[in-house]
């Protein structure tokens, strides 16, 4: 589907598909699977056919507005790719967050969710108009759909190894037919919401957005952390009280029996590292991403004063989107057949492998949740690696462990920011 997408050619005239095309899909989709399983490492090749279906089975990250609204009504409003993006659209960042929120009320409504309803907005004068300048962000007609699809198959992975993809619509929820805009499925549109106006600023100019976003999203991070009942030492204060020379994570988080190891890093990942299998192509990717940083909270660890040592210690790189990684001993799998196998990285007694974790904010911000309920750190971080060692209860990612809880999942730095926009027109 995606290829036709690609190809597809305007004015085209094409024969209606039968019952035969579609088997003679299903079975070279089967075959070329089959090929791939043989060809690389099974454990990666598993892991990427899992995570083709994880977002379809996940429900809406309900902090993701919130969150873009504290990071860029906030945090970002008055930095320079934000500030050209409002110049150039007529549209303020409140403006742009008060069109996604309440266009995800009104979804929320028709689905029946009804914990949506946080962001009704209030009533605008210029609602009308403001909304009149966000929908082209969300709704393509197909023409234009079709010229996206060429653009980005320039930056996908090459036909011969692709294994899987999440649909280039999660940019376009809504498609401009004869009835007028409509949903392709609310589920994409979902997708869409938690990332959308980080997706379009990012887009202007990626390297202008990242060298702005990285602070920002540090002190994001920050913030959700300062929420907890526990001790949170930063990195000035952390770099000071280690022993000798070294790298430094960005966070300790303190309790009585445990020390959660904490670095922000503000990458999405490349392409390829979220949906390639082949570790020769992975590990230069994931080396500046999660492989640094685990590198970062090994020095860290080796550097510890005696007064900051726990009996358990786990560490977690935190990205702004899933990364598709899941725990050390799976990032570690991913260098398999490459020097990075056998770096010193993964013989540290006091963190190995099992006790590093790369996670999204999202799954950050569940896990704080659990924590400001009343679940004790290290009864959180001692059951997950529990579960971990279990075949039957092993989970691909962090997040999925946390789901039993059925605890909301929105820090109240990010809840107060989203009140503030849906409250003030």
């Amino acid at each position: 589907m995606k290829w036709a997408a690609e190809l597809w050619r305007e004015g085209e005239q094409r024969r209606a598909s039968e019952d035969a095309d579609f088997a003679f899909i299903l079975q070279a989709i089967w075959d070329a699977g089959g090929q791939l399983l043989q060809q690389q490492v099974p454990s990666i090749m598993l892991r990427r056919l899992a995570f083709q279906q994880v977002w379809y089975q996940t429900t809406f990250d309900i902090g993701g507005i919130p969150r873009q609204a504290l990071l860029f009504c906030e945090l970002m409003v008055d930095t320079p790719p934000v500030r050209a993006f409002a110049e150039e659209r007529g549209l303020e960042p409140r403006h742009f967050m008060r069109q996604l929120t309440q266009m995800t009320f009104q979804m929320g409504e028709i689905c029946g969710l009804p914990e949506l309803r946080m962001f009704q907005a209030a009533p605008g004068a210029d609602d009308a108009h403001h909304r009149s300048l966000f929908v082209p962000f969300v709704v393509l007609d197909l023409p234009a759909m079709h010229r996206r699809a060429q653009e980005l198959a320039a930056y996908g992975t090459p036909r011969e190894v692709e294994l899987c993809e999440q649909t280039f619509l999660i940019r376009s929820p809504f498609l401009e037919t004869e009835r007028g805009a409509e949903c392709v499925h609310p589920h994409v549109f979902f997708q869409t919401a938690a990332t959308l106006f980080y997706d379009v600023l990012r887009e202007r100019d990626a390297n202008q957005f990242m060298r702005y976003f990285g602070p920002a999203f540090q002190v994001y991070v920050e913030r959700v952390l300062a929420e907890l009942p526990y001790r949170l030492i930063c990195e000035d204060a952390l770099s000071a009280m280690l022993v000798g020379q070294g790298k430094c994570v960005d966070f300790a988080v303190v309790s009585d029996e445990a020390l959660l190891l904490l670095d922000s890093k503000g990458i999405e990942g490349h392409y390829n590292e979220r949906y390639h299998n082949l570790s020769e192509v992975l590990t230069p990717l994931l080396k500046t991403s999660a492989l640094h940083a685990a590198d970062q909270a090994v020095e860290t660890v080796r550097r510890l004063p005696d007064e900051l040592r726990r009996p358990l210690t786990v560490f977690l790189c935190v990205s702004y989107k899933q990364l598709n990684v899941g725990s050390g001993t799976a990032l570690r799998d991913l260098t398999l057949g490459t020097a990075e196998w056998d770096a010193p990285r993964w013989n540290e007694p006091a963190l190995p492998p099992e006790n590093l974790f790369t996670v999204s904010i999202a799954e950050l911000e569940h896990l704080c949740a659990v924590l400001r309920s009343g679940v004790p750190l290290v009864d959180v971080l001692q059951r997950i690696l529990a579960c971990n060692e279990v075949a039957e209860s092993k989970a691909l990612l962090l997040g999925q462990h946390l789901v039993g809880y059925g605890v909301s999942q929105v820090p109240d730095c990010a809840r107060a920011a989203i009140s503030r926009v849906c409250q003030t027109p």
